[in-house]
């Protein structure tokens, strides 16, 4: 059932939260792949081409590919490999190409967020992407839960992942560039707390039994189009 558990990962299929991304992947080669070995790597489908072309001993293309090869960690060669930050974008978006987070290595920054009930993904519930008011860092390695926002600790990490995405983007087909610029522009509450579903922007004042911390109101970001 793509309603079923994803133990101790956040959320569910279609979310881009781990819940939602996360599969294990099996690799069978007889005489070639070793039998029994375990990786903790992580990889992407982007992978999955770029890998096929170095099994068969192909040729290169003229045309960019957008993953990397993992044979050296089928092989059980490395441990790990390097690569660009991976884009993840929202199924149930507005249209179906919303961009939400990045990772790169252990760390996932996430840039946007849908509304609506984060565990139960529907395309019925109306769903709508809004930027974050301020962007989300997990440490995947050690928070695979995505439980502890620590984007404050590591400012310069959100800002390297950002630039990596802003770089990526301006290669996109034109839809997916339109579409992750009305995200942008789409910025939710300020108030809107970490690892939760988007409030919307409102210009009513907040009632009198909340409280937001000070340092949890600060100026909403700057929309800059891409260059």
């Amino acid at each position: 059932c793509w309603q079923g558990s994803p133990a101790n990962l956040r959320c569910r299929k279609c979310s881009p939260f781990e819940g939602g991304f996360r599969v294990p992947l099996i690799a069978h080669w007889p005489g070639e792949i070793p039998a029994g070995m375990t990786s903790q790597a992580w990889a992407s489908n982007l992978d999955i081409l770029p890998t096929l072309k170095d099994l068969c001993h192909l040729q290169g293309t003229t045309k960019p590919l957008d993953g990397v090869s993992i044979m050296p960690l089928l092989y059980g060669r490395k441990e790990s490999h390097e690569a660009k930050a991976r884009l993840y974008f929202a199924p149930f978006g507005h249209g179906d190409a919303d961009f939400h987070c990045a990772r790169k290595g252990p760390w996932k920054a996430r840039f946007a967020q849908l509304t609506g009930e984060l565990y139960v993904n529907d395309y019925t519930m109306g769903h709508e992407s809004y930027w974050l008011p301020r962007a989300e860092l997990y440490n995947l390695e050690r928070d695979p839960t995505e439980s502890y926002d620590v984007a404050k600790e590591h400012p310069e990490i959100v800002a390297e992942i950002l630039e990596d995405v802003m770089a990526q983007m301006s290669t996109m087909p034109e839809r997916v560039r339109e579409d992750f610029e009305r995200v942008r522009k789409n910025v939710a509450r300020v108030t809107t707390p970490a690892a939760a579903a988007p409030r919307m922007p409102s210009d009513k004042p907040l009632p009198g039994w909340a409280y937001e911390a000070p340092d949890r109101r600060p100026p909403a970001p700057q929309y800059k189009p891409l260059s």
